[in-house]
């Protein structure tokens, strides 16, 4: 179902198993450092995200980091599959609506609750 809303508007959004990846390689189901809270899983030691880690169709793992390198994604993404403008008053690029990332002007959104267990 949700995936058909998603692709309502004639481009189907990639919706993957994954969680965010903050610069130590640490996960989690929140962008926010583990002092802002997490949802799902605790994830101690989280420092904030710096992308996300996705489980592809095969089952091979990637790492998608935001605005690092040509290729990588080019900013985060929000829950409507669209640019995320970040959290307002903070350095933070990503905000309570971010969901995943956008790579080459595709949004990829990753489901956190099968990324928890996947990864």
């Amino acid at each position: 179902m949700a995936r058909q809303a998603l692709a309502a508007d004639g481009k189907e959004t990639a919706v993957l198993p994954g969680m965010f990846v903050d610069s130590g390689g640490h996960t989690c189901d929140s962008p926010f450092p583990t002092a802002a809270g997490s949802w799902v899983t605790g994830c101690s030691g989280f420092t904030g995200a710096v992308g996300v880690e996705v489980v592809e169709s095969g089952g091979s793992k990637s790492i998608i980091d935001v605005g690092t390198a040509p290729g990588d994604a080019s900013r985060w993404a929000t829950y409507l599959a669209t640019p995320d403008s970040g959290t307002a008053g903070t350095a933070f690029g990503y905000s309570t609506s971010t969901r995943g990332v956008i790579v080459d002007g595709q949004a990829v959104l990753i489901d956190v609750v099968a990324g928890a267990s996947a990864l």
